[in-house]
């Protein structure tokens, strides 16, 4: 991390964008190093207020074995990160007929469960984003999806400083 000086602090001057990355569907279908974001903004480090971090699956002792996964990793990089948040799961039945001509009444119901978890990691860097979420991406269970929201603080533009300054 840079120093502290060419970091964007949270204060009155400050605002967030909110940007959502796409959907990783499987651990091989990974981004290329420093596609997720870029670190340097102007000179000044990019910070992300919260980033969410939704996965979903069928199996829900894999999503919360790699829930356990995502905590561990980032409580060894030194990021503070909330408790799995659980979703309700998404149920979807299908009813199928078993003779593809007669026996109309013969049916077999079928249905698939989506579970999903959310965890949120919070006063991120740029560059820290990007290690963390590449290395939880590479390391991605078979049968997980992921998703990723980031909250992006960025300075107000100067019109606004002087508006706000004039209403004081």
């Amino acid at each position: 991390i840079s120093s502290p000086s060419k970091l964007l602090a949270v204060n009155q001057h400050m605002f967030i964008r909110t940007t959502a990355l796409p959907q990783l569907q499987q651990a091989k279908n990974h981004y290329p190093t420093g596609q997720l974001s870029s670190s340097v903004d102007d000179g000044n480090q990019i910070l992300y207020k919260e980033v969410s971090i939704k996965i979903l699956g069928n199996d829900f002792a894999v999503l919360d074995s790699y829930a356990k996964f995502l905590r561990m990793a980032a409580n060894n990089l030194n990021i503070k990160i909330s408790g799995k948040i659980d979703l309700p799961a998404k149920i979807q039945k299908f009813t199928l007929l078993k003779s593809p001509h007669i026996y109309k009444k013969h049916r077999t119901q079928y249905e698939v469960r989506t579970h999903s978890r959310i965890l949120k990691v919070k006063n991120l860097t740029a560059t820290t984003a990007d290690v963390y979420l590449e290395y939880i991406q590479r390391n991605i269970p078979e049968g997980v999806a992921m998703t990723v929201f980031q909250e992006e603080m960025v300075q107000l533009p100067r019109y606004l400083k002087q508006l706000s300054n004039r209403a004081k």
